[in-house]
């Protein structure tokens, strides 16, 4: 004789509050296909960046920030070498500048982390409509802040290997 049928299952939720909790999780869950979408979008645009030599603007506004009486040496000496047709700022993001490119790429890219390492982003907040179906409120705040990590540790990695950054 066959057992006899056992309970539902602990946590089975009836269609009401099922619908409930998949209203709550429709705007999260596309909030994470946004960033997913932004993510290889930007993957995709640097990947295209590192293919490509440096543009004409981009290539003016180095010159531009070589002529500040705050630019680094590194940089100064460059933006004479560029102007004399010694290299190129393409040579120098693709680390054939020699020293004088190597110095400016890591105070280029120490810079930039500092810049970037001090931002604090806000807890990004539960919606009331979550907390009264049930949901663990710091769960998915966790899970927010994992993700958002998670994508900036992605775009970081990707932002090095565009621009050729050595970890």
């Amino acid at each position: 004789m066959p057992p006899a049928s056992p309970e539902p299952p602990f946590g089975t939720y009836d269609v009401d509050t099922r619908a409930a909790v998949e209203a709550v999780l429709d705007p999260l869950r596309a909030e994470t296909e946004r960033v997913e979408r932004e993510v290889r979008d930007n993957a995709a645009f640097l990947e295209e960046r590192r293919r490509t030599r440096i543009d004409a603007e981009t290539g003016a506004l180095l010159d531009r920030a070589a002529e500040s009486p705050e630019a680094p040496a590194s940089l100064r000496r460059l933006a004479r070498r560029v102007a004399a047709g010694e290299l190129s700022w393409d040579d120098v993001f693709a680390h054939r500048a020699g020293a004088d490119g190597e110095a400016f790429l890591a105070e280029a890219f120490r810079t930039a982390r500092e810049h970037f390492t001090d931002v604090d982003l806000d807890r990004v907040g539960v919606p009331e409509a979550a907390l009264e179906t049930g949901i663990d409120p710091v769960e998915v705040a966790d899970d927010l802040d994992r993700t958002r990590r998670e994508a900036s540790e992605e775009h970081d990695a990707i932002f090095r290997r565009a621009f050729g950054d050595r970890p």
